[in-house]
């Protein structure tokens, strides 16, 4: 687990744990909620890589968490998978969007309503990217389509 403050990742720890008692936590870190400097980064990335993890949850948010791992993908050998605000709502920290909400795909307009000063501009600049990446992505994966005068 890399991300999350101190007392949260304490909790889903615990958590973890006692839910699943045959998990192996190889590597737990709350990094500092400023800027890195090259030194402490690269500790980081020792540190983890030391632990022999292989599955990395990054819970650093958007899009702080995606960068963070664009910037060590190449870093080290283990899988990172950017959580966002998983590792508070699993420790209680944070509620979770009721079950019809989730059903619907809608956990990020409860998350807006809850939280909308530090959400909004969040959602608005981000969202319509990834929404755009996404088309874009899936047009241009499109299987071609051989009339039979094609085939031989």
């Amino acid at each position: 687990f890399y991300g999350g403050r101190e007392k949260v990742l304490r909790q889903l720890l615990t958590l973890v744990g006692s839910r699943w008692p045959g998990v192996r936590i190889a590597y737990a870190y709350s990094p500092p909620f400023r800027p890195h400097n090259e030194r402490e980064a690269e500790q980081q990335i020792e540190q983890i890589n030391r632990s022999g993890v292989q599955i990395l949850f990054v819970g650093l948010g958007c899009p702080k968490q995606e960068r963070w791992m664009a910037a060590n993908r190449a870093n080290t050998p283990a899988v990172m998978l950017g959580v966002g605000a998983v590792f508070d709502v699993l420790s209680g920290v944070k509620p979770q969007a009721p079950i019809l909400l989730r059903r619907l795909g809608l956990e990020w307009l409860f998350r807006l309503v809850l939280e909308p000063r530090r959400l909004f501009w969040r959602y608005a600049c981000h969202n319509p990217r990834f929404v755009w990446k996404s088309v874009a992505a899936r047009v241009g994966k499109r299987p071609v389509v051989h009339s039979r005068s094609d085939r031989s």
